[in-house]
C-alpha cells in the first residue's frame, strides 16, 4: 500500500475522502496512511524550526513536533466521541478518529509545504525574533486552516444527520468541538516552547 497516495487523495478530492470516512471505507489503510505520512511531515518541519539552535535540538523538535499533535489527537478523541454518541451519532470511534486526523494531517501538509520557506528563512537571515515571527506565521496560517478542514468533516456527518438532532445538540456539539480545538491545538507559543524553539 502506498501510504503518500491517501494523502494526495485527500488534497484532491477532500470532499469524496470525507465521504468514504463516513461510509466506513477501508478506515484501517487512511489511518495508518494518515498517521505515517503526518508523522513525517511534521518531522520534516520539526526539524527545519530546530536546526536554529544545534544538531541535537533539531532532532528533538523533529519527534517533540508530531508526537505533541498525535497525542493532543488522542487525548480529545474520547471525549469528542462521547458527545456525539449521546447526541445521536451512529458513527464508530474509528470514523470519528479518522476525521480527526484528517485535519490534523492537513495541518502537517501544510507546515511541511512551508518547510522551504522557512528554511530559506533560516539561512539567509539570522535574527530569531524574525525567524520566530515566521514559525508562529506558519502555525497560525496552518492551524486556521486545519480547523477549516475538521470542520468540513463535521459538516459532512451533519448532512447525513440533517432532521435527525436538536437545534441544542448543534450548538452544543459546536461549542464542544471549539473548545476540544483550542486545547488540542495548543497555542503557538506552547507548541514553539515545547519543541525548545521559545
Amino acid at each position: 500500500m502506498n501510504y503518500f497516495s491517501t494523502v494526495v487523495t485527500l488534497l484532491r478530492d477532500r470532499q469524496s475522502f470525507l465521504e468514504e470516512v463516513h461510509d466506513g471505507v477501508r478506515l484501517k489503510s487512511k489511518i495508518s496512511a494518515l498517521l505515517l505520512s503526518s508523522f513525517c511531515f511534521f518531522a520534516v518541519y520539526g526539524a527545519i524550526i530546530g536546526t536554529f539552535h544545534s544538531p541535537l535540538q533539531m532532532l528533538s523538535s523533529a519527534i517533540k513536533l508530531p508526537a505533541l499533535y498525535l497525542i493532543t489527537l488522542l487525548v480529545c478523541l474520547p471525549t469528542l466521541y462521547i458527545f456525539n454518541a449521546l447526541f445521536g451519532s451512529k458513527q464508530s470511534i474509528a470514523q470519528h478518529f479518522t476525521y480527526l486526523l484528517t485535519a490534523v494531517s492537513v495541518i502537517s501538509i501544510l507546515l511541511c509545504g512551508f518547510a522551504p520557506v522557512t528554511l530559506f528563512f533560516l539561512i539567509t537571515v539570522n535574527d530569531y525574533d524574525f525567524f520566530s515571527a515566521v514559525k508562529r506565521g506558519n502555525f497560525w496560517l496552518n492551524r486556521n486552516f486545519g480547523r477549516v478542514v475538521s470542520l468540513s468533516g463535521d459538516e459532512a456527518d451533519r448532512r447525513w444527520r440533517r432532521g435527525k438532532s436538536s437545534p441544542q445538540h448543534s450548538q452544543i456539539l459546536a461549542d464542544f468541538v471549539r473548545i476540544c480545538r483550542q486545547s488540542a491545538w495548543l497555542d503557538i507559543a506552547t507548541v514553539l516552547r515545547l519543541c525548545g524553539t521559545i
